[in-house]
């Protein structure tokens, strides 16, 4: 039967299967953020004191995976996560690289979240609100969407700030990203001001 299906295919039903085969192969790509317009702006990355609760550790960036899936299965994604990259991988070794993970708190704890934080002995910490930060929003939309983001926005990100004439060294302040801070977005940014209060305690003494 399979072989009299395929006698009967001519050569333009094979290439509009192959044709449908690659439009949604191609879609699939822009919907994870392949063909995304990088726009890096100077801008207020958010509006107010970000009181969060992380893991912190160290070892290479690409490795961050387990610790993201880590703070998912405690919080169960009702949490708004975030990343803070430490260290420039350019400038330290892969293995020393010091980076956290975790969730942004609200501004009143209640007693079961205050318990979950004791349980799984999660660090806090609260990041200033700053005026001015090099910054810019990726769509976050699949597990390559992250692939994506870092060939595009880090790979970038050096470039365009000496495009723009900012004065911070690049990689002398951590990289933060706030993930969903728009929604079905990483918002990834360097801050341009109080540099020395997004450095973690954790980090300060090592």
């Amino acid at each position: 039967m399979r072989v009299k299906v395929l006698q009967t295919m001519n050569w333009s039903d094979i290439s509009l299967i192959v044709g449908c085969i690659v439009l949604s192969f191609v879609l699939f790509l822009a919907y994870c953020g392949a063909f995304h317009v990088i726009t890096f702006r100077t801008a207020q990355p958010y509006e107010r004191d970000l009181h969060v609760a992380y893991f912190h550790t160290r070892g290479p960036y690409k490795d961050c995976g387990p610790l993201f899936s880590k703070v998912l299965k405690i919080f169960g994604g009702k949490s708004p996560m975030f990343a803070l990259y430490h260290d420039n991988p350019r400038e330290v070794a892969a293995d020393q690289c010091r980076y956290a993970v975790g969730v942004l708190l609200p501004n009143e704890l209640s007693n079961e979240t205050t318990a979950v934080l004791k349980s799984n002995g999660l660090c806090q910490h609260t990041l200033p609100t700053i005026e001015k930060a090099f910054m810019t929003d990726f769509p976050a939309t699949s597990f390559l969407s992250c692939f994506f983001m870092v060939i595009k926005v880090y790979g970038n990100m050096e470039y365009h700030m000496k495009e723009a004439n900012i004065g911070t060294d690049f990689g002398k302040a951590p990289f933060i990203e706030l993930h969903n801070h728009v929604p079905g977005h990483v918002r990834v940014f360097m801050p341009l001001e109080k540099q020395e209060r997004f450095v973690l305690p954790e980090f300060s003494a090592t």
